[in-house]
Formats: structure tokens, C-alpha cells, sequence
């Protein structure tokens, strides 16, 4: 099973690939909203960015099998739910309208390093415990 994690640049989504997820059976689609990207000394092949905050278009899904996050088209996460890899992410729900996950790339690839926090502004009651 492979999980990808991408930093600032990730594999560009086309529409059939939601619809792939459309039939996985999705719990959660936070639909096309505002997410703010931070990264702190993330660096890989080919990138480094000492520090990064921005804001952007992005979008959150979760299926019956596993967590998908996008910013700007980009997919960013992408992870089965049954993974052991899956308690290294920090989900957080703070404030009345903002879900954020935090990644600690050392976790999961030999070759990204750094973290990141996904702010997703939605209301984090709506979405169900992973």
C-alpha cells in the first residue's frame, strides 16, 4: 500500500479521480473551501522552504477507506485510514471553524523532511473521529 505526502507541489487532480473516490463511498467532502498551508524547514529532492504560510483553495475527503486532503488542485495527503502510519498525523479541532492536521514528514518518507499544518476552515463538528 503506498502513501504519498507531497509538499508544496503534489500530483495535480483531474475530476476522474474524484470520482473514484465517489466509490469508495465518501463520509466527509468539505467541498472547495479556504485552507491555510504552513510549513516550517520542509525540504526534499529538489525544494527547500525555510518557512511558508499561504492561504488557498482546498479540499478535504474522507472515504470509507482513507483521508484525502488537496490545496490549490494539488493532493497533499493521501492515506488508508487502516495504515499504521495514520496515528503520526495530528488532527486538531480548534476554534468554531477550523480543522487542521499536522505532518511531520520524517514519519513517512526518507527523503521530505520538515512539517507542515493543513488549517481547513470548516466546522470540525461536522467531521466524524478518524
Amino acid at each position: 500500500m503506498v502513501i504519498t505526502f507531497y509538499s508544496c507541489l503534489g500530483v495535480k487532480v483531474k475530476e476522474d479521480y474524484y470520482k473514484g473516490l465517489e466509490k469508495e463511498g465518501i463520509i466527509f467532502d468539505s467541498g472547495k473551501i479556504r485552507v491555510t498551508f504552513t510549513s516550517h524547514n520542509l525540504s526534499g529532492p529538489g525544494f527547500m522552504c525555510k518557512q511558508k504560510k499561504q492561504i488557498s483553495r482546498g479540499r478535504l475527503i474522507t472515504t470509507q477507506k482513507r483521508l484525502v486532503a488537496f490545496i490549490g488542485g494539488y493532493k497533499v495527503i493521501d492515506i488508508p485510514k487502516s495504515h499504521s502510519k495514520m496515528k503520526f498525523l495530528q488532527f486538531n479541532r480548534v476554534e468554531d471553524k477550523r480543522f487542521e492536521i499536522s505532518v511531520d514528514y520524517s514519519n513517512f518518507s526518507n527523503t521530505i523532511n520538515g512539517d507542515s499544518l493543513f488549517s481547513y476552515h470548516i466546522n470540525p463538528g461536522i467531521i466524524s473521529d478518524f
